[in-house]
């Protein structure tokens, strides 16, 4: 390929890629995407998913049914939630946790503890020693469970009964008949809980979470802690408006190994769209920065338009 060829392809992405933003910008700031190829009559979409929300939130955009419904293709991030051979072995796979939960929450261990002994009636011995499940899996659902508190104390609808809506999409997809294809192998789900440190980044949310909410003005880091919460409360209320704001130009988060997994998705990803109509939900952080799945398939020649859900 000579020169002048990469040239013109890079004005035509960067074209592409600008004219997304600019409609963002514009206020089309949504959580779907409709995905097309030139020469292909295919009409795929893709939704950005927050795990908090469910069913309720599925029921209040009817669009989004219309679609799964008029896809031949249903794609999520796993289908372990369906698996039942493979959602049985997935705890067996998790790395053994020996902490306690005062080891695991240290010196804010009373606090904590006595947040949730206020709560449920119950505090950590009782939710995480005394618990047979990986250790990760607890304090997770922890974590759930106060995003889940705030998110009622702020008016905000969520999953109801704490399935997020990719599971939802995933059962209504599988009673339609759909066909359905898995980004993840469970192993890879696996190693998103085994990642190093994940443990830990989940008790310091819920410690900044409880302290926030305790108005614990004596915490060091309050102020920051205050902004992330308010930040936190704003990204969710807009999502419950089917809002979200992307960034496309961003380096990608480390999070839960979103970069490994993209780079995978997009092994996997061009075949499934070539072969027939799809209806696509994954993680809305998956879609952004510059290795996020919009602007890869951007790169490839596809063109993304927004879809407005209100």
């Amino acid at each position: 390929m000579k020169t002048r060829f990469p040239i013109l392809l890079l004005l035509i992405l960067l074209q592409g890629i600008g004219a997304v933003n600019a409609q963002l910008k514009n206020g089309m700031n949504t959580v779907l995407w409709k995905i097309e190829h030139p020469g292909s009559t295919n009409i795929s979409y893709i939704l950005g998913t927050n795990h908090l929300f469910g069913e309720e939130w599925v029921k209040s955009h009817p669009k989004i049914d219309t679609l799964v419904s008029s896809s031949a293709t249903f794609i999520c991030e796993s289908l372990h939630s369906i698996d039942t051979a493979a959602l049985n072995k997935l705890p067996h796979n998790l790395t053994s946790e020996k902490r306690t939960s005062k080891e695991l929450f240290k010196e804010d261990f009373e606090v904590v503890n006595t947040y949730f002994e206020k709560k449920t009636g119950s505090g950590l011995i009782e939710n995480v020693d005394n618990n047979n499940e990986p250790r990760i899996v607890v304090i997770s659902r922890i974590f759930v469970y106060l995003l889940g508190e705030i998110a009622s104390k702020e008016h905000i609808n969520i999953s109801g009964n704490g399935d997020p809506l990719d599971k939802s999409l995933l059962e209504s997809a599988t009673l339609q008949k759909k066909i359905i294809a898995g980004l993840d192998p469970i192993d890879v789900v696996t190693s998103v809980y085994n990642s190093p440190n994940l443990i830990e980044e989940f008790c310091s949310l819920i410690i900044d979470l409880i302290r926030i909410d305790n108005h614990d003005l004596m915490a060091a880091d309050t102020r920051l802690g205050q902004q992330a919460y308010d930040k936190l409360v704003s990204g969710m209320g807009a999502y419950n408006n089917a809002k979200y704001d992307y960034n496309f130009t961003s380096s990608p988060t480390k999070t839960a190994m979103l970069e490994n997994r993209n780079k995978l998705w997009m092994k996997k990803l061009p075949d499934l769209l070539k072969s027939s109509n799809c209806f696509i939900a994954v993680g809305a952080k998956h879609l952004e920065s510059r290795i996020g799945i919009i602007p890869e398939l951007q790169k490839m020649g596809y063109v993304i338009s927004p879809i407005d859900l209100n």
